[in-house]
This record gives C-alpha cells, structure tokens and sequence, in this order.
C-alpha cells in the first residue's frame, strides 16, 4: 500500500501525490514529486463535469466539526421554482379555507 496526500485546490482541480514508500515522507505535500520529499508522483486532475451542472455546490473544508451534513437546505433552488411552490401552497390554503367555510 502507499500513502497518498491530496488537496483541492480550487473548484475543478485537485492535485495527489504518491509516497515512494508505504508512509508518507516527513515533507511531502500534495505537489511533491522527488525522492527527497518521499514522493515518486505527483498528479494534477482538472474536473470539467461542472461546467453543465446545475446542482448547487456546497464545499466543507471540515473547519466546524458540528455541522450537521445531512442536513440539505434547499433555498439554493432557483427563485422561480421557491415562488412557484408558494403561490401553490397559498393557493391550496386559500381553496381549503373557502371549502371549510
């Protein structure tokens, strides 16, 4: 088995690199490539899946330990579909209270 150190870097790019022993060398880091660091590879990898998604993004860099992240907030939806599911709710009110009336 070999240790690997990987980081992201930004949105799309994450860089890994590999040790040339079954630890990890005192100085490697995700970019290290040398024997010197104890690392024998280093990989770039550039994601282009999220050019067409339209999911939301939602990044923990696991500074607060207590959040909750199963926890989904679905305000990151588009304005129009939010306002769209509040005229219906308000319209179904609005239908019960004069059927109930």
């Amino acid at each position: 088995f070999k240790c690997w150190v990987y980081e992201r870097r930004d949105l799309t790019s994450i860089t890994l690199s590999r040790s040339a022993g079954s630890a990890c060398g005192f100085n490697q880091t995700s970019e290290s490539y040398k024997a010197e660091d104890g690392a024998d590879l280093a990989i770039t990898l550039t994601e282009a899946e999220r050019i067409h998604d339209d999911c939301p993004i939602r990044y923990d860099d696991g500074r607060n330990v207590f959040v909750d992240l199963e926890e989904f907030n679905f305000y990151y939806a588009k304005s129009s579909i939010v306002q769209l599911n509040k005229f219906f709710l308000s319209f179904l009110f609005f239908l019960l209270f004069i059927l109930f009336n």
